[in-house]
């Protein structure tokens, strides 16, 4: 299974699409059906938190379905000013995680890494400089949720909380 935080901007519109159709690289939907939500269920959605959102309690709504991974009105972003974005995602049950899909905008606004901080709860900006990530991912702008950046999941597994540090966008 893989983990989707999907559709978050950072910092601005990670959630719209670019040009998708004949030749754009893109795989076909039935691919990822089953693969990019098994951990959706037990994601506790009403106790996710974004630290440095622009708009409090947007994080919360990048976790969703997968034929909801497109929907523009569903995003988190940083204040224009500071791109550091942290989100909180607590789990109902141990899960594992094998990879992580994060949809990216258009004009440069996606970001371009990822730290992932297992069972780590009380991670903030002033401490995530000083913890060590159990992985740290190189993201790739992705405008429809094609892209599943692998994890290493020997690492991530009996994950009861996940803190995703993204500190900087393209833009």
């Amino acid at each position: 299974p893989s983990q989707t935080p999907g559709h978050g901007s950072y910092p601005a519109a990670l959630a719209m699409p670019g040009a998708h159709g004949a030749g754009c690289g893109c795989k076909h939907e039935d691919e990822f059906i089953g693969a990019a939500q098994p951990l959706l269920p037990w994601i506790d959605i009403p106790n996710v938190l974004g630290l440095n959102e622009d708009e409090a309690g947007t994080a919360k709504r990048v976790f969703r379905a997968y034929d909801l991974r497109l929907d523009d009105a569903q995003f988190v972003q940083s204040p224009d000013d500071d791109q550091e974005l942290m989100i909180k995602v607590p789990f109902t049950s141990p899960v594992k995680i094998t990879g992580i899909t994060v949809i990216g905008g258009d004009d440069d606004t996606a970001p371009t890494r990822v730290a992932l901080h297992m069972n780590r709860e009380e991670l903030d900006f002033t401490t995530v400089g000083d913890a060590m990530p159990v992985q740290e991912l190189q993201l790739a702008v992705d405008f429809h949720g094609a892209i599943v950046h692998p994890t290493r999941a020997a690492r991530l597994a009996q994950v009861t909380h996940l803190t995703l540090y993204f500190p900087a966008s393209l833009g």
